[in-house]
């Protein structure tokens, strides 16, 4: 059965009456073509039949998505309110990835972008997510434990992920995991209402690398974000979730120099 009546279908049997996708014939048969392709956006479609009209809607399919679009788009449709908190954050920007993703799918079959502006639009939607996920995370954790804080410079510690594999090399592609490895910078312990605690900053950032992998790794019935690989990291499996900068600098200097 073609998916436009597919849509169809299930839009009459929820509403009990004849009902219209609203599709132009040109958007029916891209669309067509987007669920013929991937048995998976044919599901999310039917699932989320006014996912289609967005689709038609979206006045210039040949338009690349940059990062400055993402943030548009998740500020004025996804976290508007600015107050989304826990789960609901968490599903929301699920809905946003797969969102987008059909999108660049939908590009690429109908032939509104290339193969590799594809690549291109995929690792950047990650590194959005990541971004995202991480800023939700690490202000969720520093008004539990504090902020961490680099004693020898009096400022915030500093923290960085940095992507490798396909991700890495901007190509990233719909099936692939995300190869991260986590730093940080700053030896001390958090600071809370003006106060030291004893929470530590490799305590804090380790907490944080914990609570980022699962997160990003999470499934519900419908959505995740993405698969995380970290054995790319000093020591493999066995090593620690996150180092220093400066015990990563020693690492790659000596044992992993190779």
């Amino acid at each position: 059965m073609a998916f436009a009546q597919e849509l169809q279908i299930l839009i009459e049997s929820s509403t009990g009456k004849e009902a219209s996708t609203n599709l132009k014939n040109e958007a029916q048969a891209q669309i067509e073509k987007l669920t013929f392709i991937s048995r998976l956006y044919r599901k999310a479609l039917l699932q989320e039949p006014k996912l289609s009209d967005w689709l038609e809607q979206n006045k210039d399919p040949s338009e690349t998505f940059s990062y400055s679009h993402l943030e548009r788009i998740w500020e004025s449709v996804f976290n508007k309110d600015h107050c989304i908190q826990g789960r609901d954050f968490l599903e929301k920007l699920q809905r946003f990835r797969r969102l987008m993703s059909i999108r660049i799918a939908f590009r690429e079959v109908n032939q509104f972008s290339t193969i590799k502006d594809s690549l291109i639009e995929l690792s950047v939607l990650a590194e959005f997510c990541i971004q995202t996920i991480y800023s939700y995370t690490y202000d969720e954790l520093i008004k539990k434990e504090g902020i961490p804080w680099n004693e020898e410079l009096n400022e915030p510690a500093r923290f960085c992920i940095l992507s490798l594999g396909k991700l890495g090399a901007n190509e990233l592609n719909f099936c692939s995991d995300i190869d991260l490895i986590y730093t940080y910078q700053g030896q001390g312990f958090c600071i809370k209402e003006g106060k030291q605690t004893g929470i530590s900053n490799q305590e804090f950032f380790t907490k944080l690398c914990q609570k980022l992998t699962q997160l990003i790794s999470l499934r519900n019935s419908s959505y995740f974000l993405y698969n995380v690989d970290l054995r790319l990291r000093p020591d493999g499996e066995q090593g620690l979730i996150i180092r220093s900068f400066t015990a990563m600098q020693n690492y790659y200097s000596s044992a992993g120099q190779t």
